[in-house]
């Protein structure tokens, strides 16, 4: 009587819980009648899919593995007998309570999907329900769901693969590190544990779907928030995975890589800029491929190379150029100030300080000077060409750097810097920087009459 009652109330969502704990507590000492009706109850009230039917899950998974074989046989077919039903229905709310958590509902279900019915609609619903998650729990799902089902047979292997496969496909969250986290996890957790169904299917995933999404994204390796070391990483890994190498996208790293060993060896700015402008070409983001030289390009200054600090220079004002459609000539000076040995400012009153600043500080120009000839010796955008020697960007972004530094020049290193800009090795830019470098004498003479009379 107690028992019935109980079933009768458990829907008054205020005592559900103190219901459910009293069947919990009592389970051991109920009558075969008793269950039958608790059951009966169960049944009822799971299509709704609701918070009560939540707990009710729980609880079978909790108590029906304890029963005996032909009563977990009764059990599970009334319940396939359920999600039989709903799929006739146009909503679908049950099925995803019953397979949300391990346990003995979700083993039951999911056994009949991948067995009887794998042909069906639902077959596909279930795996878009496991699916919805992110790549890396997808991969975890994937190897959870063999290890619930060691044996699945070959057709819902292929199922799952195409269905996995499609998912890869599409996605545009995933970093390249996930794909190659799971290409070992698969690897190490799955491959060799079961049989040659599971065998081929994570050969035929790693093979067909993660190595080449692992190849389109290749260009990850340059996103420093994600590794500082990510092209040396991804280099590390082609060496022993030669698919990657054999990939169209590879000249992306492949070139960099040579970028850099020519700028390890010294070679000229310009030969370094045509590897790392092949390297961005099929770049969405090409300026990740410059901030990564710049990044690698810096320490090289410090071995007092003029080149290596020529080619950070010009990497400075490409990428500046890429991302703002500025010539920052002069922030590019003041980066490279301190790799010529130059102090900041020459106020120290000593005049073996304000040489040595004078001298730093004209080398600094003349590197940007230099920069600006490889940039336009090379494979660079005809704009960016065009605006280092133009008459409006590449005359005032000069004027700005060299009238910035005008004062600090000493006499000697100002006579003689004339002399160097006219002998650049490029007759428009040297007849550009000539130009500026009169404009800037002049307006700084004209200024210096009128402090000396007042004017």
């Amino acid at each position: 009587l107690i028992v019935g009652k109980l079933i009768l109330s458990i829907r008054t969502a205020a005592i559900q819980d103190a219901i459910l704990d009293f069947f919990r507590s009592f389970y051991p000492a109920l009558t075969e009648k008793q269950k039958e009706k608790f059951y009966a109850m169960v049944w009822e009230m799971l299509p709704a899919a609701d918070s009560l039917s939540g707990k009710l899950i729980g609880f079978l998974d909790r108590y029906l593995p304890e029963e005996d074989e032909a009563f977990r046989a009764a059990a599970g077919e009334k319940m396939l007998e359920l999600v039989a039903s709903e799929q006739r229905r146009k909503t679908h709310k049950m099925l995803p309570l019953l397979l949300k958590t391990p346990g003995f509902c979700r083993q039951t279900v999911s056994r009949a999907i991948l067995g009887k019915w794998k042909d069906q609609r639902i077959f596909r619903e279930f795996f878009e329900n496991e699916f919805s998650v992110g790549f890396d729990e997808q991969i975890c799902r994937v190897i959870a769901l063999w290890g619930e089902h060691p044996y699945l047979p070959d057709e819902a292997a292929e199922k799952i693969f195409s269905i996995l496969s499609e998912h890869i496909r599409d996605d545009t969250k995933t970093t390249v590190y996930s794909y190659l986290d799971a290409e070992a996890k698969l690897g190490e957790e799955l491959k060799g544990k079961y049989n040659a169904v599971c065998d081929g299917f994570c050969d035929r995933l790693i093979r067909d779907a993660i190595h080449p999404k692992i190849a389109d994204l290749i260009e990850d390796a340059f996103r420093a928030e994600l590794r500082e070391d990510g092209p040396e990483y991804l280099l590390a890994y082609a060496e022993e995975h030669p698919y990657l190498k054999e990939s169209e996208n590879f000249a992306i790293l492949s070139e960099f890589a040579q970028a850099m060993a020519y700028a390890e060896e010294g070679r000229r700015a310009e030969e370094v800029l045509e590897r790392l402008l092949i390297a961005a070409g099929p770049c969405k983001k090409p300026e990740r491929v410059f901030a990564a030289a710049i990044k690698r390009a810096e320490p090289l200054c410090r071995k007092d190379s003029p080149n290596a600090i020529s080619l950070y220079a010009a990497l400075r004002i490409e990428n500046g150029y890429r991302k703002s459609r500025e010539l920052l000539l002069t922030a590019a000076a003041d980066a490279i100030l301190p790799a010529v040995g130059g102090q900041s400012d020459g106020e120290t009153g000593q005049k073996q300080e304000k040489a040595s600043a004078s001298a730093d500080r004209k080398t600094a120009i003349l590197l940007v000077a230099d920069a600006a000839v490889a940039l336009r010796r090379c494979a660079v955008a005809e704009e960016l060409k065009a605006a280092l020697a133009g008459e409006t960007e590449g005359a005032e972004a000069f004027f700005a750097l060299l009238n910035g530094a005008w004062q600090k020049l000493l006499p000697a290193d100002r006579a003689s810097l004339k002399a160097d800009l006219t002998a650049l090795p490029d007759e428009e830019l040297a007849a550009c920087y000539t130009k500026v470098y009169d404009r800037v004498e002049k307006a700084n003479r004209k200024g210096f009459f009128a402090k000396l009379f007042g004017r």
